[in-house]
This record gives structure tokens, C-alpha cells and sequence, in this order.
């Protein structure tokens, strides 16, 4: 338990803080920003997005109408290798009167060294700055906060050392792994406090990589099985540390598309498509793995789709994939796509109760939304009654996008180049930001929103139902009284 005398003055110091703000609203000069939606709202749908551009100009915007809210330029610094800028949140606005914390990672102008800088989004301020003698590999953050309530975040550079923020952070004690990739070469290593070991080691044959990626680690997963028709049960292979690797092979025009475990270096799942090239746009989430790769050979794109299950159930619902060795299986289905993409992502939510849907940004500049389960790789060409009693939609080869299901409707963004989505307060809402030369962001309900009233719900009538429903309660309690009232006096 926490000492009690400084629990007692915790609460003294932020109420006299609360004091304070109130007499400057009030009272003083009208320095505090008090404007409505800088306030968090019920459902947590107001948002702060931070934009950094690759001159490394910092952007604040407000997702209520896109309000810049404050920016900053850190001069000499420029992309990571990827090409982009790492952006972690270490702190947010929940802990009160500490400011929120936003730590963003790049690279020095000549690319040997790493620049880590932190700022408080809410006033675009400089809180911490520093310049580590190395190029950055990877960076994480744990699951540990420091007596600040500041996640730590851990780096690790190419010279093997390890670096933690907040500065004053000790090392993390608890075993971390870290996956690199370079030159071609995926190695995995084991970080636990400053010692950093190499655990495996894999060299992917294949002439260029295409595409990367792992799943979001703040990925919920709502059901661990999948109920068939037939009453039975398919288990889900849930495991967060995987990553795919798109590879364009040795003989012209072959695409492989390889899945690894991020800890164990153990290859999942690997398919090789002949006739295939670029792009290749990857999408991990949740058990399964979507790919849209262009088909050299029909002249035309097509989307993969490859789900992962357990042959013999788990005994435990928390995945390891140290303590144990899991049995795969894949189902894969592809299908036919319309349009050539800028990006992929899937919708999100909070607890992932919500049918997921898949974004896909066109080159034409609209953002399509189709749900995942016209994408389901299940789907039978002669459906049963055990796949109708499941609710499977009979295959078709061809994603068809009907009007409707563009977010953009008519806006043409140019030159998107990312997507990414978040929760919010609400299971049925998820939220959307597209990023390029133009910025787009908006609300996405894969399920419409069955969490919501109406806009139009009528307030009165069902006021005045209620009020009349207790009106005849008490009519008809009075009623009763009299009637065994009258009943004993017989």
C-alpha cells in the first residue's frame, strides 16, 4: 500500500490546482484554453492528431474540424530508414496536473545518429530533447510505468545498446524482444535491462522486399473461437507477436509472402504466387492475414485472405509463444479487386465486439469500407444448411463497391499515402485518419450505430409515455388499496 501522508498531499496539491484554474478563468488574464472541445466529451470522440512532416515540422490538430491547435519545428532532423517518423504517446491527459508526453523518434540529417524528442502536444512545448551516437533498430514501449505514470519507452540502436525514456527510467527488467530487419535479414534479439542477446537469425531468399508488417499492439480480440453451423468450434490462433513479409522472388514475377513469430523466428505460414508483382499492401489483425498484390498474369489486382486456427484447443486464453508450440492451420480464399491501392487498414474498437470492416485507400482517391465478412475465406460456393445457420454469404470472385460504401462520397483526396484508425467511448464507433497531400478524417460504424439513440428519437413521446405509465401505477396501487380495503369489510 502507497504512504498514506503522500496520497493525503497528492490530493491537497491537485485541488489547489483545480483553485487555481478556476480564479484565472474567472478572474485572471484568460491565458487557460477553456474552449469546449479542447474538453474530453463523454464518448471520447475528441481527438488530438499529431501530423509530422518530412521537414519535421510537428502539427496539433484538433479532429473536430481540423483545428490546428499548436506546432513546432525540431530543425536537423529527417525520417528514419523506414522513411517515417516513430511517434510514441508515453503519458497521456488522464493524469492530471501532469501534462500529457508525445516522444517523437527520427534520425539525424546525415543518418548516423538518432534524435529523440519529447514535447506536450497541448502547447507544442519542448519538455526533453536528446541525440544518441547510433542509428535506431527498433523502439517499444513496455509495459511498466515509472512513478510519473510515463510509460518506458526502450530503444535499441546499432551499436547494441540499450536507451530507455524518461531519461531518469531504470532498465526494464523484464525480458523484451525486438525483431530487425536489414539488409534482407530478420533477427530477433532478447533485451532484459542493458543486456541485449541474439536469438535467432533468419536470411529471407528473395530478391526485394515488398511490404512489412505486424499487428497493432493494442489489438483487442472479443471471442478466442468461431462457432460453426454444425455447433463445433473453431479456435483462433491469437498470437500478437507475428509479423508478414512480402518478398519478390528470385524468378521474374513471383511474389512470396511469408509469417513469422516475432519471438521464436518459427515461419508460420508461407505462400508463393506466380505471374504476381507490386504492390503488395499487408494487413495483420486479429487471427488473420489480408494481402492485395497485383496479378501480372489476368492483368488485374486481387485480395488474399488467410485466416489461422488451432488444431487442438488451448488450455489458456493468454498466448505465449515461449511456453508453448502450437498446431496451425490456414484457410485462404482470394478474390478479385476493382482498383489499385494506396493503403490498407481494418476498422478497430474498443472491446472488437463490433464486426470488423477493411478501408481500402484507391489510387483514385476515395476510401471504400467493405466488411470483413465479404472477405471471409470460408465462404461456399454451394452453401449447407449448416454454413446458412453460421451466416455464411455464398463466394463470388469479385468485390463489387457499391456507391454508398465510400467514406470520401464525393471528395477526391490526393496522394494518400496511410491510414490509420483508433477507438473510441463508443463499441460501434471507430475513427479514421487518411494522411498525404490532403488530410481526411471521419467516424466509421461497420455496424451502424446500435449503441446510439437517433438523432431523430422522440424525447417527448416517450417522456410522456413514462410520465403516463407512472400515473397509472399510482392509479392503479390506489385501486387495488381500495378494493382489499372494501374486501375486508365484508
Amino acid at each position: 500500500a502507497g504512504n498514506p501522508f503522500t496520497a493525503w498531499a497528492d490530493r491537497i496539491f491537485h485541488q489547489l490546482s483545480d483553485l487555481n484554474k478556476l480564479i484565472n478563468v474567472n478572474f485572471g488574464p484568460g491565458h487557460v484554453d477553456t474552449s469546449p472541445d479542447m474538453e474530453r466529451d463523454s464518448f471520447n470522440l475528441n481527438k488530438l492528431i499529431i501530423a509530422v512532416t518530412a521537414v519535421g515540422k510537428v502539427h496539433v490538430l484538433h479532429s473536430r474540424g481540423g483545428r490546428l491547435v499548436c506546432s513546432r519545428l525540431i530543425a536537423g532532423i529527417k525520417p528514419l530508414d523506414t522513411g517515417r517518423y516513430q511517434v510514441h504517446a508515453t503519458r497521456t491527459s488522464s493524469h492530471y496536473p501532469l501534462a500529457p508526453t508525445l516522444v517523437i523518434l527520427a534520425s539525424s540529417l546525415d543518418g548516423t545518429k538518432t534524435i529523440l524528442t519529447a514535447l506536450n502536444p497541448l502547447e507544442c512545448s519542448l519538455e526533453y530533447s536528446t541525440k544518441y551516437p547510433a542509428r535506431l533498430m527498433q523502439a517499444q514501449l513496455a509495459p511498466l510505468e515509472d512513478e510519473d505514470y510515463s510509460k518506458i519507452l526502450v530503444l535499441l540502436t546499432n551499436d547494441k545498446k540499450v536507451h530507455t525514456f524518461p531519461p531518469h527510467s531504470s532498465l526494464v527488467s523484464i525480458p523484451l524482444f525486438f525483431t530487425v530487419l536489414e539488409d534482407q535479414v530478420l533477427t530477433g534479439y532478447r533485451v532484459t535491462g542493458a543486456t541485449v542477446e541474439e536469438t535467432w537469425s533468419t536470411r529471407l531468399r528473395g530478391e526485394t522486399v515488398l511490404g512489412v508488417t505486424t499487428k497493432d499492439p493494442n489489438d483487442s480480440v472479443y471471442s478466442q473461437g468461431r462457432a460453426l453451423g454444425d455447433r463445433s468450434v473453431l479456435h483462433k490462433y491469437i498470437n500478437p507477436n507475428v509479423m508478414a513479409v512480402a518478398l519478390e522472388g528470385y524468378d521474374k514475377g513471383q511474389v512470396d509472402v511469408l509469417v513469422f513469430d516475432m519471438v521464436t523466428g518459427g515461419q508460420i505460414y508461407s505462400a508463393r504466387h506466380k505471374q504476381y508483382g507490386a504492390p503488395v499492401h499487408l494487413l495483420l489483425a486479429e487471427n488473420w492475414l489480408l494481402y492485395h498484390l497485383w496479378n501480372s498474369k489476368l492483368r488485374r489486382y486481387e485480395v488474399v485472405v488467410v485466416e489461422f486456427y488451432l488444431k487442438t484447443p488451448s488450455n489458456t486464453s493468454a498466448f505465449s509463444s515461449l511456453e508453448s508450440q502450437y498446431e496451425v492451420t490456414s484457410i485462404q480464399q482470394s478474390y478479385i479487386s476493382t482498383s489499385p491501392l494506396h493503403a490498407l487498414e481494418t476498422t478497430t474498437t474498443l472491446r472488437s465486439i463490433t464486426n470488423r470492416a477493411i478501408l481500402f485507400a484507391e489510387t483514385g482517391g476515395r476510401i471504400a469500407i467493405i466488411p470483413k465478412a465479404l472477405m471471409d475465406p470460408r465462404r461456399p460456393t454451394k452453401p449447407t444448411a449448416a454454413d446458412k445457420m453460421e451466416g455464411l454469404i455464398p463466394y463470388s470472385p469479385q468485390i463489387t463497391v457499391p456507391p454508398i460504401s465510400y467514406l470520401t462520397f464525393n471528395k477526391t483526396l490526393l496522394d494518400i499515402r496511410g491510414m490509420t484508425t483508433g477507438v473510441t467511448g463508443l463499441e460501434s464507433t471507430s475513427i479514421l485518419f487518411a494522411y498525404g497531400t490532403d488530410l481526411f478524417f471521419t467516424r466509421v460504424t461497420p455496424a451502424k450505430t446500435f449503441d446510439m439513440l437517433n438523432e431523430d428519437f422522440d424525447y417527448t413521446f416517450i417522456g410522456l409515455v413514462l410520465v403516463g405509465l407512472c400515473l397509472a401505477t399510482i392509479f392503479t396501487h390506489a385501486m387495488a388499496d381500495n378494493k382489499a380495503l372494501n374486501k375486508k369489510w365484508k
